[in-house]
Parts: structure tokens; sequence; C-alpha cells
């Protein structure tokens, strides 16, 4: 089985070891809470809690790897135009409102994590929880649909980003991630569980539309995140340390 693992990431090394600098160990809220995260200011770093759960933490690592990958792209061209960079719009992965850049992200990272199980289960790979995992490719892939609509109907790109916006659609519906008749009733709850997570958004933030006195976006950025201070000085770095080198434009 290590043998096989190990094969697996024969295609995959070459490119973590060109994009990936460091991972930075932290703590999470919880045993069973993973935390992640990845930060503009920092190109190669990645933070991550331990988790015995093999299918965690992989998932984790792609989510972030390309994260990282989008900041990278993001230092060439801003992708999204306009028409605002207000925190109004809903994501499906999110509680709060968040600016079209974050949806982009969302976007871009789960419709890679979900390539990457369907090509895990198709090269045969062990995996425990197998069940588990195809449901979680179903919710992705559901989930990802929903924010790629948002990004159509609302956001403004440049040229890279109107390209980069259709061949994610186009990564997105090549796959087949419905479940088996016997698990239909699993399906339907997962398609109430969505449902339900925009019904409390919309009752949460009950007209939320772009305005010119909108409240600005507040995403916390990497030289405020409690992560990214801890990251700093378990690399032996000043948490002040200036980034208007790697964040200004």
């Amino acid at each position: 089985t290590t043998e096989i693992y190990t094969l697996s990431l024969h295609d995959a090394l070459p490119i973590l070891q060109r994009a990936l600098r460091c991972i930075v160990p932290v703590c999470s809220d919880g045993a069973e809470v993973h935390t992640s995260a990845t930060f503009r200011e920092a190109p190669g770093l990645m933070a991550l809690s331990w988790t015995p759960d093999a299918a965690v933490l992989v998932e984790a690592m792609v989510h972030e790897y390309h994260h990282n990958k989008l900041n990278s792209l993001l230092v060439l061209d801003p992708l999204v135009a306009g028409p605002t960079e207000e925190a109004i719009f809903y994501s499906p992965w999110r509680p709060d409102p968040r600016p079209l850049l974050g949806i982009l992200h969302g976007a871009f990272v789960f419709q890679a994590v979900l390539e990457f199980w369907v090509r895990f289960f198709q090269a045969e790979i062990p995996l425990l929880q197998q069940d588990r995992v195809r449901q979680r490719m179903y919710l992705i892939q559901s989930q990802t649909r929903h924010a790629l609509a948002t990004l159509e109907r609302e956001a403004e790109f440049s040229d890279l980003g109107a390209a980069l916006l259709a061949a994610m659609k186009s990564n997105v519906d090549r796959f087949e991630t419905s479940l088996h008749e016997k698990d239909r009733a699993i399906q339907n709850r997962l398609d109430q569980v969505q449902m339900e997570h925009r019904a409390a958004w919309e009752v949460a933030n009950t007209g939320m539309r772009p305005t010119q006195d909108a409240i600005p976006n507040t995403t916390i950025t990497g030289a405020d995140h409690p992560l990214f201070v801890d990251s700093l000085r378990w690399l032996g770095n000043p948490a002040d340390v200036d980034l208007a080198s790697l964040t200004d434009s």
C-alpha cells in the first residue's frame, strides 16, 4: 500500500516542491477540528494543523497549494476587474458575505480538490471511508457550480480572468459525482444542507447589495491573521516584519 501511495505522488511531487517552501505546524481549536491556511504575503508557506485523518490532511494540502497558485497568478493579473470589491456576496463555504475575489478563490481551489479526488479514484488507490469521500465530491461539485454561477452573473473579468472562469466551468462539468441509488437519501440530504446554508445566509444578510456607502471588505489579511503571526514566530521571524515589498502592486 505504501508503494502505491508513493507511485501516485510521482507526478505531483515536483510541482509541490517548486511551489511549497515551508509547512508550518499550527494548533487547531480542538482534536476534531482541522486548520489550514496560506497567505498572499508569504508565497510558498502553508500552515497546517495535525489530523490522523489522511483524507482531510491530503485535501487540505491540495486546497492550500491552489490558493498559493492563484495568488501567484494574481501578481500578474487582477482576474476580477469589477464591479465592486465589497464583501456582499454569498459563498457556499462561508457564513459571512464575501468579495468576488474570495468567491473566485473558493471556486478555484475546490474545482481542483474535486479533480484530485476523481483522479484518486480513477487510479484505484486504496482509501478508507470511500463513501464519505464520494459524498464530499458530490457536495464540492454542487457548491463550486453555485460559486461559478455567482461569478458569471456578478463579476467583471479581465481577459485572463474570463478564460480562467471558462476553464473552471468546463473542468467541473466533466465529472460525474452523483451518488449510487442506494445513497439517494444521503444525496437529497446534502442538497437540503446547501439550501439551508443559503437560507440562513439570506436571513443574516438581508438586503446585502452593492452601494457607495456599504461597509468595505474587512477580510483579515496575512499581516493581521493569527495563524500568519504564529507562523512567522515559528520560523524565527518577528511578527511585525515589513511585508510591503510582497503585497504592493
